[in-house]
């Protein structure tokens, strides 16, 4: 694009009057900026002015400093193996730094600056210096970390020799050896610097922001993560940030604030301006209070996913964003905007499963990225000139790491990465993604508890966390086509424990899901008592409250903890799903069980003076749990009316009669929720005789039943022991007497217009089985992600002798 401003300073591009059609003038990061200036103003999007240097100005550096020539040597000395690469690039970035600027091009540099500085009312403006490349940030290469940025610069002369800067560092080590690998010609390619008016996110926060959850390729899912101060201890993984997750397509629904989560970073450090004259920046430690406080309230959560989604419509690709906070106006702002890369793991249709076979004892745990598990020796690596030292095959531990490391460990085949430091989107998690590894990030202390050379198994196949063990463990791996899996009339759903499983497992074709267990979002993300958590203040055992306090870091109001933990993890997995329908099964532990939570020895009651039936329902409506139980329904609430997601509904079990059944239910409309308000159902699940006994009765409180292969046989077991004196309870049910049952059971559901669902592990090894519920009549079956494709398979089979027989 052509204006009449350009045409006169050939060298400089104001910011507001390019767009994505100048790639070729002015990279692909500063023609992003130039086109959200351009078109996303309606959206409210606020972009801080800025210019940027052009192909013109870089070429005019060279070509006066005679650098062409010169540069084509130390390339073909690379190539040639002359001159290892540590060498060659020191090299080139030294003709640069040792080049003096036409005076054109520093006057045209120096005039925009001082434009800028009217335009911001102030002489010598501190400006943010970034590098865009004509080859960077295309979707098919990520040059993320390998080219240099420079923030709070200000002065004239500074600014020139950082603008030097950034054309040196278009020959840094790591973006040599990535476009010798991705094939770019080193002369074709140029460096343009972007020079934006600073955000300071020093006084504030900045971060950055996915508009896809990369790990499992989810498209609609927003990923927010940020720390105190400026952006580049984020985006260079040295702190763990805060993480902020938004599900895309509530964010214009009415009275909807979808926030599926939110995870509290330790935020140790913050980069700030750096003291006295000097440009440039530092860190300072943050304080207790700040590591303990999230950085952005929900309205700027949202706001900044409404920018986010508005800046992927206009591009219409995934993006990677940066974001700040200005500490002195409190204003929100997008200082850098590229293609989301990467991404070829997308358009796999395969997913890969994993898992261990043998326990390990645990040593670290952190962040997993990526989807898979790897067994090898600990290879400690502090700087990026120590890569050499990796051992092939290895497992790579580090503080940090950085994406110029990619190609030196694409050749030793790295099996997988452990940083202390970093959260999904730092350079460790590009590093993995890049590298199709395994990675665990953030742990903390993996510098600490592991030793080098040290034989360990990484775990990173829970989404959320990921776990180092000590020594080589067993594990099995197998591979699932999704277009191989054949379509039904039969509905299937799926058995769900976590938001990490339901998003490892969206891309499976089921119906929706069966059944999430609430009892392991207890066990392994809230982890303590909810009776602990209401009664916090009453408790007097202080290593008890010192390991809640840990625990709650960032909760004051312990109550709250809960009910963000539950309503988050109930309202991510139902995304995951939407608008498919979610069922959420409440608590249903055994009293063993529920004494393994934390805090739990001051609120359960001993085993032995419990009946075996002192659970689900039972317990609810015990004054010991009663509490408890009404937070379990708030949590719910808060997922399925305040963040959205109406595709949930909600199982209860073990309600044995009638008279349960109606106190339990308002219980649960006290609490806020009307079975068939705004299409709310509930389901129960069938775990007593009396279920299958009383089915158009327990019909006239609940809209769908939920049973078990086992449970249908223990169930079958328990009717013909009352009614045949002479049964032996313990005797396997022939088929034919199974299918009696369950016909039995069915005719009354449907006599009632009430919908029955079966679950199972797996069903594997079960065809007679499936084919004899199906015969019977079933409205749905609901499995464990694993056993679906086996599943679907099964039924296609019995559903096409049918249609063979008609």
């Amino acid at each position: 694009m052509q204006t009449g401003k350009l045409r006169n300073a050939p060298f400089i591009a104001w910011l507001e009057e390019i767009d994505v059609r100048d790639i070729g003038l002015v990279g692909g990061k500063n023609a992003s900026l130039g086109e959200m200036l351009q078109n996303l103003k309606e959206a409210g999007l606020a972009v801080p002015p800025g210019f940027a240097t052009t192909a013109e100005a870089y070429r005019a550096f060279v070509e006066f400093n005679d650098l062409q020539d010169r540069i084509r040597e130390q390339i073909e000395n690379l190539d040639q193996g002359r001159v290892p690469l540590e060498e060659a690039g020191e090299n080139i970035r030294g003709l640069f730094l040792r080049g003096v600027f036409p005076e054109a091009l520093s006057s045209a540099i120096l005039d925009a600056y001082h434009s800028l500085g009217r335009l911001c009312r102030t002489e010598d403006p501190d400006v943010a210096v970034r590098s865009s490349a004509n080859a960077e940030d295309l979707p098919e290469a990520s040059f993320a970390g390998m080219l240099e940025s420079f923030l709070n610069i200000h002065g004239g002369d500074t600014l020139l020799h950082t603008v030097r800067r950034c054309f040196a560092s278009l020959f840094t080590d790591r973006a040599i050896h990535y476009r010798e690998r991705m094939g770019f010609d080193h002369l074709r390619v140029f460096l343009s610097a972007g020079i934006q008016k600073m955000v300071r996110a020093d006084k504030a926060c900045a971060g950055v922001i996915f508009t896809m959850h990369k790990q499992s390729c989810f498209p609609d899912l927003i990923v927010i993560t940020g720390a105190w101060g400026l952006g580049e201890n984020v985006v260079q993984g040295a702190v763990a940030p805060d993480e902020f997750q938004v599900f895309k397509p509530l964010l214009t629904a009415p009275g909807c604030a979808p926030i599926l989560g939110r995870s509290l970073g330790g935020k140790d450090k913050r980069s700030v301006y750096a003291e006295g004259a000097d440009s440039g920046t530092r860190d300072i430690p943050t304080s207790e209070t700040e590591q303990n406080t999230f950085i952005l309230e929900d309205h700027e959560v949202l706001h900044l996913a409404r920018w986010a989604a508005a800046v992927e419509r206009r591009f219409e690709r995934p993006m990677d964003l940066e974001w700040a906070k200005d500490g002195e106006t409190q204003d929100l702002w997008i200082v850098q905007a590229r293609p989301l890369t990467g991404l070829t793991q997308c358009a796999r249709e395969e997913i890969t499963v994993c898992r261990l076979l043998q326990p390990g004892r645990l040593l670290a745990r952190g962040i997993s990225i990526g989807e898979g598990i790897a067994s090898g020796r600990a290879t400690f690596i502090d700087n990026y000139r120590n890569i050499q030292k990796a051992t092939d095959h290895s497992i790579l531990v580090s503080e940090t790491a950085n994406t110029g490391w990619v190609s030196m460990l694409r050749q030793k085949d790295i099996k997988g990465l452990v940083t202390d430091f970093g959260g999904p989107e730092s350079h460790g998690a590009i590093l993995c993604r890049e590298l199709d590894i395994p990675g665990i990030v953030g742990t903390g202390n993996g510098t600490e508890v592991l030793r080098p050379d040290q034989e360990i198994t990484m775990a990173s196949i829970e989404g959320d966390h990921g776990y180092i063990y000590d020594g080589r463990l067993a594990w099995q791996e197998k591979t699932v086509s999704v277009s191989d899996i054949p379509s039904t009339q039969a509905k299937v759903l799926l058995n769900m424990p976590s938001p990490a499983a339901a998003f490892q497992w969206w891309k499976l074709p089921a119906d929706g899901i069966g059944m999430i267990r609430l009892d392991y979002i207890l066990k392994h993300m809230s982890r303590i008592h909810p009776m602990a958590l209401i009664h916090f203040r009453e408790l007097n055992d202080r290593i008890l409250i010192r390991k809640i306090a840990q625990l709650t870091r960032g909760y004051d109001d312990k109550i709250s903890f809960f009910l963000d933990t539950l309503s988050s993890a109930i309202a991510a997995i139902a995304a995951s799903r939407y608008p498919d329908p979610v069922i959420l099964r409440t608590s249903n532990m055994a009293v063993d069980e529920y004494r393994d939570l934390i805090g739990a020895g001051y609120f359960e009651p001993d085993p032995q003076k419990v009946p075996r039936s002192y659970r689900g329902v039972e317990r609810y409506l015990d004054d010991r749990y009663r509490e408890a139980f009404a937070l379990e329904c708030e949590g719910f609430r808060r997922a399925r009316v305040e963040k959205g997601l109406r595709n949930l509904h909600l199982m209860l079990p073990y309600c044995g009669s009638l008279e349960n059944a109606r106190r339990i239910l308002d219980a649960i409309r006290r609490g806020g929720l009307e079975r068939g308000v705004e299409g709310l159902e509930i389901h129960l699940a069938c775990d007593l005789p009396a279920n299958l006994q009383r089915v158009a009765e327990f019909a006239e409180c609940f809209d769908a039943f939920s049973l078990s292969v086992n449970k249908l046989r223990q169930l079958h077991h328990a009717s013909r022991a009352s009614s045949e004196p002479k049964a032996d309870p313990e005797a396997e049910p022939n088929e034919s007497s199974l299918r009696y049952a369950m016909e039995a059971f069915l005719t009354g559901a449907r006599a009632n217009g009430r919908p029955v669902t079966l679950r199972s592990r797996t069903f594997l090894g079960s065809s007679r089985l499936v084919r004899l519920f199906l015969e019977a009549g079933l409205d749905a079956f609901s499995v464990n992600p694993e056993g679906f494709p086996e599943l679907k398979s099964q039924i296609a089979l019995v559903e096409d002798c049918e249609r063979s027989h008609d």
